[in-house]
């Protein structure tokens, strides 16, 4: 069984990129909504959703640096990973996933990665895991505090964060602006030819509004809105002439409710998204546009009873609505649904069940799991069941021939143990999940059409590793994380698996990190390997290593950081689509008031 390998964080900050949580309790944070059984790794470095994803072993399918960019996770594809925001999936109703280069992350926001079964509370599209953002205000005396960090780096690139926040014992309130801008001129190679990249342009502009108040016993409301715009230059990368365009802008809002009491628990979540989309090509100046609208509404409850046993309720209801210029109305979907869960824990021993009801898809999602733990060892495991309507897109698109497509069903498995030293932490995990009825596009004629494959299936490890250590006085970390993946695919009327698309078989990140005095210096190298690009398994995207370091200098509330990234590889490609930039630094400077 291989070995985690090291990872190594590129970030201002003295904390971990990379940390294993024992456990997360599914209403201690009711954003996580995972139960005990499978681990929760936490990424803390980066500005953005994709710098930071890019900084860690997942894949990610990036078109370029203004190209789209999209996650999947331990073999699936971005419409089968939920990207949750406060409880409230992101995953676009028509399209069924999120563009990862649109999401911006403020200064209080934190990421975590759930993966496997721990994510099929979610329902529809929780097949491979979870990426969940999440805000912890803080309470306290602190008053009025200001942060400015400025970024600039070549090709073209520059980034404005400001973010005002007042805040008592009782109250936290915050404004953001966060605004950055990349050129994108640079030469890549095409054919064994170098051609000059113009006009692939990229504007981000996120503007947010937090507001927070303490309740007595420990009970709390928060309620967040944001406004996100993504302006993008999509260039001819073979000739040169001529522009595409697309603009994406969302409003995002969030109220929740935490409730304490002496023996129950509970909670809600309302949140409203609001997404638009225009594409402005050549061949349609005039533009293609369609929105989307996502309303959440979620109560949720806790309760302890005979001390060792534990029963959780979610009530959950989504309404889904979408139009283009392609469909003659607008299609709507109300999805009611209800999570009831019970478990035991006793002397380390934690045994559960947890059964999702989705009415509307008749589909019922049924997960049992098992963790027990020993001074510093830990064994756990999982195994249930997850599944992912179709979009509407795919449902209305084309003929009325798609709208009767399955619904994608599957069963995962996952068997795990760690083990936590004074130096020393590593957790490693095998899993397995096997889905049918997966749903693909395929060409139909001067459009596309969806389709549903027999079956796919995917085997795979996870491990991290985490040790500390000093070289007389110098603390030195090495963290990492190694995964592995044989993603396949088995289509119609055909008796041979082949390899599913663009999952890379190995991922790594290795690296080390020191701190002396003032300064933290840093090294990473990642590697992706080959990712097959088309279904029958003869053509495929070579791997590549990237290498990153970084140093920064912290004096008082001021900090000033150097990084690169993809410091020795000068022909690094990224497919499906483009290239990437063939070195990349960045000047930053924070100053905290």
């Amino acid at each position: 069984m291989l070995l985690a390998l090291i990872y190594i964080a590129l970030t201002p900050k003295p904390s971990d990129s990379v940390a294993v949580m024992d456990s997360v309790h599914m209403f201690s944070h009711p954003h996580y909504m995972a139960h005990n059984g499978s681990r929760v790794v936490q990424l803390n470095e980066g500005n953005t959703l994709n710098e930071r994803l890019s900084f860690s072993p997942y894949f990610t399918k990036n078109y370029g640096p203004s190209g789209i960019s999209t996650l999947g996770l331990r073999g699936t594809q971005a419409s089968q990973t939920q990207i949750i925001w406060h409880g409230i999936p992101l995953n676009n109703p028509m399209l069924g996933e999120t563009d990862l280069q649109t999401l911006t992350l403020n200064p209080a926001d934190h990421l975590s990665i759930n993966q496997s079964g721990n994510s099929s509370v979610y329902g529809s599209g929780a097949v491979g895991g979870s990426l969940i953002i999440h805000n912890e205000p803080t309470f306290n005396e602190d008053g009025y505090k200001q942060e400015l960090d400025l970024s600039m780096g070549n090709f073209g690139y520059s980034r404005f964060l400001g973010q005002s926040t007042y805040s008592t014992k009782k109250m936290n309130l915050s404004f953001g602006l966060n605004k950055s801008r990349s050129t994108n001129n640079y030469q890549v190679f095409i054919d064994e030819q170098k051609k000059e990249l113009k006009h692939a342009e990229l504007n981000r502009l996120n503007l947010n509004i937090l507001a927070a108040f303490k309740l007595k016993n420990k009970s709390q409301i928060k309620t967040i809105l944001e406004w996100n715009t993504t302006n993008r230059n999509l260039p001819d990368f073979f000739t040169n002439v001529g522009t595409d365009k697309l603009e994406i802008k969302s409003l995002r809002w969030m109220t929740e409710g935490l409730f304490n009491h002496e023996k129950i628990s509970h909670g809600f979540n309302v949140g409203y998204i609001h997404e638009d989309y225009l594409f402005i090509s050549q061949a349609n100046p005039e533009g293609s546009k369609s929105s989307s609208d996502l309303l959440v509404a979620k109560y949720w409850g806790k309760k302890q009873f005979y001390k060792v046993f534990r029963l959780d309720l979610i009530t959950e209801m989504q309404y889904q609505s979408g139009t283009t210029q392609s469909y003659s109305s607008t299609q709507e979907q109300i999805l009611p649904s209800t999570v009831l869960s019970l478990n035991y824990e006793k002397k380390g021993l934690i045994i559960g069940t947890q059964n999702r009801f989705d009415f509307k898809a008749s589909k019922r999602i049924s997960k049992l799991y098992f963790d027990y733990s020993y001074k510093n060892l830990r064994v756990y495991s999982n195994i249930g069941n997850a599944f992912r309507r179709p979009t509407l897109n795919q449902l209305y698109w084309g003929s009325p021939i798609a709208r009767n497509l399955q619904v994608e069903e599957g069963i995962f498995r996952e068997i795990g143990g760690a083990i936590a030293l004074k130096k020393l932490t590593v957790d490693v995990s095998l899993y397995s999940r096997a889905l049918s009825n997966e749903i693909i596009w395929v060409p139909d004629g001067n459009s596309s059409k969806a389709i549903n494959l027999n079956r796919t299936r995917a085997l795979g490890h996870s491990s991290t590793l985490n040790y500390r250590f000093r070289i007389k006085t110098t603390p030195i970390t090495l963290m990492g994380q190694y995964e592995f993946v044989q993603a396949e695919t088995l289509r119609k009327e055909s008796n041979e698996w082949e390899n599913t698309l663009f999952i890379p078989k190995h991922s790594y990140l290795i690296g080390l990190k020191t701190t002396l005095k003032n300064i933290t210096i840093g090294i990473r190298n990642r590697f992706t390997s080959y990712r097959y690009t088309n279904f029958d398994s003869d053509d495929y995207s070579e791997g590549f290593f990237l290498w990153s370091g970084y140093i920064n200098y912290t004096h008082k509330d001021l900090s000033v950081r150097l990084t690169t990234n993809n410091a020795l590889n000068t022909r690094y490609y990224i497919q499906p689509a483009q290239q990437m930039p063939m070195r990349q630094y960045q000047l930053g400077l924070n100053l905290t008031l």
